[in-house]
């Protein structure tokens, strides 16, 4: 009896080519211990062997396996050929795609240029247009001083016409005045006048009555004849003041005890003293009229030489009014030519205002209508590059970009305009 085993038998492998069930396990190397070397001889010399049968079947498999490995690799042959085509489709999409990108990019880029230049252009016309308004407002700064100083101007005219036209009140309220003093002493002259004419008459009355007087005392003089030294001492006597009046009085009365005593020796002499103490004082009376009227001619005649005096105060002073109201007139018309100056400077004024006013809503004007210009140069330049981007956008959008499949190797591509607009699109987004 040996130590190796017997060989399998048919009915032991019905087809498979599978150990015993008796089969020591110590032959197989990964069963964790380690082979003696019997064993390992005893594996070096068994050589199995198959049936006859199972080598048809064995060469059939082979053969189906080989069959069935030659379709596959045409098949996949095949497979690659159709993916190659839809890669070469797909890299021309590629291409095309990157072609209408770069198209799409260089029309934004000239978008941009012409927006930029626009810009440019409105910044310059904006510049232009702040210089306009700069010196617009300064214009309008030197206006409004030039007006300030004109409304002064205007201001201290008016305060100078205001004051022109009180001092020409004032001299019209002194003129009126004057004129009311010229009246009343034109009527204190005319009653002067005829005050004068009325002392006049009484003088020429009087004169009359003193010529009659003077008839009388003729008469009188003739018929006391010889008593005419106690007439000329008494004539004396009146024409010297009131003290020799008075002695005379004190003489009388001693002369009239001197008669007393002498009664009976001047009887004769008595009735001739009575009749001319009887002419005396006729005499006496007419003297007293007379004195009376030299009185008052005396007074009418200083009446008139005051009233002179007054005619001739009203006369100077009329004249110093006629000159005063001379002046006064001058001064009015030299107030009335000022205020006509004054007036012809304000409405020089005025119109130089409305002239400057006139300027600046014109300036004012044509600003606002370059500030509306260029706002609508501007809205429409926008406008045009909004609807410029929306085309540009929309045709961005229309382009599809093939995605390439991992799994399938993309050939070199020695052609930069396929690698660098990718690069360039992925980095920048318009």
């Amino acid at each position: 009896m040996t130590a190796y085993p017997d060989p399998p038998s048919q009915s032991s492998y019905p087809g498979e080519n599978y150990p015993p069930a008796n089969y020591p396990a110590s032959s197989s190397p990964a069963s964790g211990q380690t082979p003696t070397p019997a064993d390992q001889n005893l594996s070096d010399n068994v050589r199995p062997e198959l049936p006859s049968n199972l080598w048809p079947w064995l060469i059939g498999t082979g053969a189906v396996i080989a069959l069935s490995l030659q379709t596959w690799s045409l098949l996949g042959l095949l497979e690659a050929g159709g993916q190659e085509s839809d890669f070469q489709a797909k890299v021309s999409a590629w291409e095309s795609a990157n072609k209408n990108r770069q198209e799409a990019i260089d029309t934004w880029n000239s978008i941009e240029q012409q927006a930029g230049q626009n810009v440019d252009q409105l910044r310059e016309q904006s510049a232009l247009l702040q210089g306009t308004i700069d010196s617009l407002q300064k214009q309008r700064d030197q206006l409004v001083e030039t007006t300030t100083s004109q409304a002064k101007t205007l201001q201290s005219l008016q305060d100078a016409r205001e004051g022109l036209q009180n001092k020409v009140d004032l001299a019209k309220t002194k003129l009126a005045d004057v004129t009311e003093q010229q009246q009343s002493v034109l009527l204190a002259v005319k009653t002067a006048e005829a005050t004068q004419t009325q002392t006049e008459s009484l003088n020429d009355q009087l004169i009359e009555r003193g010529k009659r007087i003077k008839t009388a005392l003729a008469a009188l003089e003739a018929e006391s004849a010889k008593a005419e030294a106690e007439v000329e001492t008494q004539e004396k006597l009146i024409s010297k003041s009131e003290a020799e009046l008075a002695a005379m009085e004190a003489r009388v009365s001693q002369f009239d005890t001197f008669l007393q005593k002498k009664l009976a020796s001047v009887a004769e002499f008595k009735l001739q003293q009575e009749k001319s103490s009887q002419t005396a004082k006729e005499l006496e009376t007419t003297a007293e009229e007379l004195r009376r009227q030299t009185a008052a001619v005396a007074k009418a005649t200083n009446a008139l030489a005051v009233l002179k005096k007054q005619v001739d105060d009203q006369n100077a002073t009329r004249d110093q009014s006629d000159q005063d109201l001379a002046n006064v007139q001058a001064n009015v018309k030299a107030a009335e030519t000022q205020l006509a100056d004054l007036r012809k400077r304000e409405q020089q004024l005025a119109q130089q205002m409305a002239t400057m006013t006139t300027t600046l809503s014109a300036a004012a004007t044509d600003a606002s209508e370059s500030l509306s210009k260029i706002s609508e140069t501007a809205a429409a330049t926008i406008q045009e590059m909004a609807a410029k981007a929306t085309e540009v956008r929309k045709a961005v959008s229309q382009i599809q970009v093939p995605v390439i499949e991992s799994s399938v190797a993309e050939p070199p591509s020695t052609d930069p305009s396929v690698t660098e607009p990718a690069a360039e699109t992925s980095g920048e987004q318009p």
